[in-house]
């Protein structure tokens, strides 16, 4: 059966980028051979702790330039050799301690002794916000001390520390989106951002819980991970040790995306053992962890373990949500000669409940209860293998297998409002059916196991010769989804919701999906002088091996070019300040394959009634039933693609820190689930032409007198034809701690203005019933005639960050404003271009249609109102946030969110008033260290 859809779409087609492989052997060519004038040193010494001058083992020492990298012995001793003379950033990190840094001036061989300082309150420099990353324009870093001090219940609420955001209240009852760069949301910037912990991703791409019931009442709306990206409920924040998120450009390692980059960095290393307490209005948080040194080299182990639990309304007993994690892990480093080999193993778990029920009491005595229970197993293994010399090589090998186990179950008691046959049928005909019964108990199971295996590998090249560094990266990334589960399980004899024609559908008959990425990418950085200069090209090729050749995809090779620039001045002084300027420019493509469930959606039953013969005598009745079955395969999806644009300004001026960042972001063919109408002839049988006076069985249908009919079924099937373009301005402005205050002052905020387009004709039916019956027209609308909408903000956040290191107090002010926010419908004619009718026909819209009495109802009508501008108010919060040290090992935090607000009233489109008012919302939490 050919839909309308197919009738009148002509697809773009995707247009395939060639790839320019010179380009690769063009970047290897810059790793020419090292110059035998150059001269070479080395650096040695001892990493110990500040407070007892002990030596620290594990301590990853590193040369940033050179991007050469060790862990100290037992005694905390490193040795770089054959260092070329310049300039270079020796850096030091470990678990439990304050990072170190300084630049070092390589002339003869070097002695550096460095003193790592436990990180708590007793420090001098706290830095608890984001901090946007060195020479990475659009890339925030948050650290675990500003995770702590921000008391998370989950990822989102880190969300809070971007510029642009603020704190928000997060709904643990559905799925937790991200949202990057805009105003408003949507589901294609969450679905293009990448998540990836310890360089490997996360994935919900196998999962097949969306289908023709997900948005039925199954209580599924806002819960199913199906094309919304990662939900950020399932990532505790008690594990990680850093983030980094990428609101710009990525780099060429990082793929499948079209949106941004989450990078999750988990403590791997010795630590006390620390105990985490929260509770707060709607959430109570308990964590556990502690690093081992297994001792004489035998590596360090970490485990850790956090349960969470949340209601929506505590007094209600009816809906809550559920979450445990626990993690094992393994790592080691290991001498050989001068290279080192870094091997680390893990064992992860993740148990999420989702439960919600109604009243009886409150839902007519019915029964209605919903439970989505997720556990997850994931195993990991990776391995890095450090060379160092004249050219440093780095190889890189990581593998990871994950299984989930997603069971959801929906019990609830049906009442019918009339005779409805039972949907059974899973092939097309006609057929004598069955009633179902007015009144009966129904179970609904959906066993959904997606299985995710990923292994990647790569190589990198690292050297310097004269005042030219470089690092040349490149590598290979093999993704395989697959999903075993059994699907839905139910009996079709008694289904959940009678209506939706929903039918048993085994999720292990759906092919796997093969996902193989290739990449390549040269950074250099030019010191010339007083000026320095750093380019990053990069090309990242992704393909689906395998998949059908039905598809469009099949043999195609997307491929994404990346690049960007940076140039520092020279250094400068404006009213005795040193001033240093970096300028930035990046522009770079991204694309993200489709989900599974988008790849192979179930099918789509319509159950057509032709003979209702409902006798008052039971045995009488009959009933006739025609089932058409529809594929909402899209055999022409493309992957997402967007283009990214970026200009930037890093300054530091004496030691205020300051960023401005331009952007431009377009993203023309993002998925949606679009309305499509096919046609059926059926015959209707008109129960009155049969009298029962002398039946004595259920009549034949040929015995009744037939009508032919035809008539038009919705079904809904992805697509691409989302449009989403984004624009804005994101600043931050960090200053030196205010010694007489113990205060640093940050000022944060962005610009957001996003454009939110449907890029398709859309097709719209409706909800009129005409002579007894449906409307039996859908009209449809040309691109420009669809409705689109666009949102702005202008958002600032001015923090003060009070640290008062003898009293081991932090103490954060958070005035958190939102200037204005607009939104707006643009407006169109609403007039169709084409119109189809119940047989499937399509015909051109005339001027004479608008004024037949039927047609002219396709034309969409607008109140008066509707196209004209929402402009809220300002916005503003202020929020407070304390952390204490009580001795070595207890701390106790607090917060008070929305303490003090201003909001003044404003008026809707429709002239009325809309009063505004938020609640202040707080919790705390207890710390140990042991």
């Amino acid at each position: 059966m050919v839909s309308g859809r197919q009738i009148f779409l002509k697809h773009n087609w995707f247009v395939e980028q060639k790839v320019n492989y010179p380009l690769i052997f063009l970047l290897l060519s810059v790793l020419t051979s090292y110059s035998s004038a150059q001269q070479f040193h080395s650096i040695s010494g001892t990493i110990l702790e500040k407070a007892s001058n002990n030596p620290i083992q594990y301590v990853a020492v590193g040369l940033k330039e050179l991007n050469r990298w060790q862990y100290s012995n037992n005694n905390g001793e490193f040795t770089f050799q054959n260092i070329p003379t310049g300039k270079y950033t020796l850096v030091a990190h470990c678990l439990g301690y304050t990072p170190f840094e300084t630049s070092i001036d390589l002339q003869t061989n070097r002695t550096q002794t460095i003193m790592l300082q436990r990180l708590d309150l007793r420090i001098q420099e706290v830095i608890v916000t984001a901090t946007e990353k060195t020479n990475e324009p659009g890339t925030s870093v948050i650290n675990r001390q500003a995770m702590q001090h921000l008391q998370p219940s989950g990822f989102g609420d880190l969300l809070e520390l971007l510029p642009g955001y603020r704190w928000e209240k997060q709904n643990l009852s559905e799925i937790n989106s991200i949202k990057l760069r805009q105003a408003g949301d949507d589901l294609n910037t969450a679905y293009g951002t990448s998540f990836y912990v310890d360089g490997m991703p996360l994935s919900s791409d196998a999962s097949m819980q969306g289908n023709n019931l997900a948005e039925s009442g199954l209580k599924l709306k806002n819960r199913i991970n199906v094309a919304n990206g990662i939900d950020m409920r399932q990532v505790p924040t008690d594990d990680i040790e850093q983030v980094e998120i990428v609101r710009g450009i990525p780099s060429a390692k990082q793929g499948n995306l079209s949106t941004g980059a989450v990078i999750i960095k988990r403590k791997w290393g010795e630590s006390p053992l620390s105990a985490r307490a929260k509770t707060d209005l709607e959430n109570k948080v308990f964590a556990i962890s502690k690093g081992i040194n297994m001792g004489n080299h035998k590596g360090i182990l970490n485990l850790g373990t956090e349960l969470l639990h949340y209601k929506d309304d505590p007094r209600s007993l009816l809906q809550t949500y559920l979450r445990n994690q626990s993690s094992l892990r393994y790592s080691n480093h290991y001498s050989i000669g001068q290279s080192t080999l870094s091997v680390k193993t893990g064992l992860d778990y993740l148990l999420t409940i989702d439960k919600d029920k109604e009243d009886p009491e409150l839902n007519y005595g019915m029964k209605d209860e919903y439970r989505a229970e997720r556990s997850q197993m994931d195993f990991s293994l990776q391995s890095d293998l450090h060379i160092p010399g004249d050219v440093s090589k780095n190889l890189e090998f990581r593998i990871k297998a994950s299984h989930t186990q997603n069971t959801l179950t929906r019990n609830r008691l049906v009442a019918l409002t009339g005779p409805q046959p039972i949907p059974a049928s899973m092939e097309e005909g006609k057929y004598y059916a069955e009633y179902l019964p007015s009144r009966y108990e129904a179970s609904f199971e959906r066993d959904d196991q997606p299985f995710q295996f990923f292994a990647s590998l790569d190589f990198s090249l690292s050297g310097k010769e004269h005042n030219l560094t470089h690092q040349f990266s490149s590598g290979v990334d093999w993704q395989t989804l697959k999903n075993f589960g059994k699907g839905d399980i139910f009996d079709a004899s008694r289904p959940v919701f009678p209506t939706k024609g929903g039918r048993p559908y085994d999720f292990s008959t759906v092919p796997a999906m093969h996902t193989l990425s290739f990449y390549a990418e040269e950074e250099l950085n030019f010191n010339m002088g007083e000026h320095y200069l750093k380019v990053r090209p990069g090309i990242r090729i992704q393909m689906l091996p395998g998949i059908s050749k039905d598809f469009d995809m099949q043999g195609k090779a997307y491929t994404d070019l990346r690049g960007h620039i940076g140039y520092t001045l020279p250094m400068f002084q404006v009213a005795g300040q040193q001033v240093k300027l970096t300028l930035h420019a990046a522009m770079g493509e991204m694309t993200r394959m489709p989900a599974l469930a988008m790849l192979y959606p179930q099918k789509e039953y319509f159950d057509i009634v032709e003979l209702n013969y409902y006798s008052q005598t039971p045995e009488l009745r009959q009933l006739y039933v025609m089932t058409e079955i529809e594929d909402r395969t899209n055999y022409s999806i493309r992957p997402v693609r967007n283009l990214k644009k970026e200009i930037g300004l890093n300054a530091k001026i004496g030691k205020t820190k300051v960023m401005f960042s331009l952007f431009d972001e377009y993203l023309n063919d993002g998925t949606l689930s679009a309305a499509n109408f096919v046609s059926y002839t059926y015959n209707y049988y008109d129960p009155a032409s049969v009298s029962s006076e002398n039946l004595t069985a259920p009549p034949a249908i040929d015995l009744f007198s037939a009508e032919e009919k035809s008539r038009l079924f919705q079904y809904r099937q992805h697509v691409n034809g989302s449009e989403l373009h984004k624009q804005g301005l994101e600043y931050q402005i960090i200053s030196p701690k205010i010694r007489a205050l113990n205060t640093r002052i940050t000022i944060s905020g962005a610009w957001f203005k996003t454009r939110y387009h449907i890029s398709l004709p859309e097709y719209e039916r409706r909800s009129i019933v005409y002579q007894g019956t449906e409307y039996p027209y859908v009209g449809i609308f040309a691109v420009d005639d669809s409705e689109s909408e666009k949102k702005e903000l202008f958002n600032t956040n001015l923090r003060f960050d009070t640290h008062l290191p003898q009293h081991r107090l932090l103490l954060t002010l958070a005035l958190q404003t939102t200037w204005y926010q607009k939104q707006q419908y643009l407006p169109y004619d609403g007039t169709p271009v084409a119109y189809m009718d119940n047989k499937g026909n399509i015909y051109p819209y005339t001027e004479a249609d608008q004024e037949d009495p039927l047609l002219k109802l396709l034309t969409r009508t607008f109140t008066t109102y509707h196209f004209d501008e929402l402009k809220k108010p300002i916005d503003m919060g202020v929020n407070i946030k304390v952390s204490k040290e009580i001795g070595d090992h207890l701390t106790f935090a607090f917060f008070v969110n929305r303490l003090i607000n201003y909001l003044p009233d404003y008026k809707l489109r429709t002239g009325a008033t809309y009063i505004r008012s938020k609640q202040p919302y707080f919790g705390m939490e207890l710390k140990f260290n042991i």
